[in-house]
């Protein structure tokens, strides 16, 4: 009799489970017992589908409070977030499908609520507009760390960004030619707004993924010439590109500085 009711109570229980699932509430990973987290909303993107290094910006759901968020995108390899005010700065190196999500306290002080978005990053690389729609700073008495990366696949990249802060989220306005023949020539010229509105009147350090040199345009292994331009003032220096490794011979300390000097192919 006993193993019948704890039978009957059991298939009770799950069924009260499943329909209190129905509402979309779950259980916070890494979060204390009580909490929950509800993805009932959907973040607003300023774009629907992004070029590699084409900035993006999300924006928490209307009415949503923007206070402790915290911002997370999947897969996260080379990938770069500035978050503020309820929005973020999201810029992707690699192509591929993302899910991009917000997380911030809810209703009560043990609860946790998210917003998510999923975004598209297609295979083409993206080159500022010449004349840019959004506002634009000048970069004079700043200064620019320049970090390389590699993909899987060899590319190399450089994550671009600045030492000042600026209104809004901004991105470079900048130009990369690049050929075996010349070696690599970049200009930051300015700093791009590419928030909405004025970003609740967040500031953030300009930030930048430049695209060098990948499989459609390789380099023989072999030193060659780079130069960039900041404020008028030109950097040079040089790459070394051997079967294991990209090496940059750069002798600054201050204006554009690149850093680690040697990365892994």
């Amino acid at each position: 009799m006993t193993k019948k009711v704890w039978v009957f109570l059991f298939a009770g229980g799950l069924f009260a489970c499943v329909f209190a699932c129905s509402k979309d509430t779950s259980k916070s990973s890494g979060a204390s017992p009580g909490s929950t987290q509800t993805s009932s909303q959907s973040l607003t993107l300023s774009e629907s589908m992004v070029k590699q290094g084409q900035p993006l910006v999300a924006t928490l759901p209307s009415g949503t409070s923007a206070s402790n968020v915290q911002w997370f995108v999947s897969p996260s390899s080379a990938v770069h977030i500035t978050s503020g005010n309820g929005q973020a700065l999201v810029l992707f190196a690699h192509a591929g499908n993302y899910l991009i999500t917000a997380r911030y306290p809810g209703s009560d002080s043990v609860s946790t609520d998210s917003s998510t978005a999923p975004i598209t990053v297609s295979d083409s690389v993206y080159a500022p507009p010449p004349t840019p729609a959004s506002d634009t700073f000048s970069l004079a008495g700043d200064q620019v760390i320049l970090t390389p990366i590699a993909d899987s696949a060899s590319n190399l990249v450089f994550f671009a960004q600045s030492g000042k802060a600026y209104p809004c989220f901004s991105s470079f306005l900048f130009a990369v030619s690049s050929g075996p023949q010349t070696g690599i020539s970049i200009n930051l010229s300015q700093a791009v707004s590419t928030g909405i509105g004025n970003c609740n009147g967040s500031t953030s350090p300009v930030s930048s993924y430049l695209f060098l040199i990948n499989p459609q345009n390789p380099f023989p292994n072999g030193t060659y010439p780079l130069a960039v331009t900041l404020n008028g003032t030109v950097y040079q220096g040089s790459l070394t590109i051997t079967g294991t490794d990209y090496t940059f011979d750069w002798n600054y300390n201050s204006g554009v500085i690149i850093q680690p000097h040697v990365i892994p192919k």
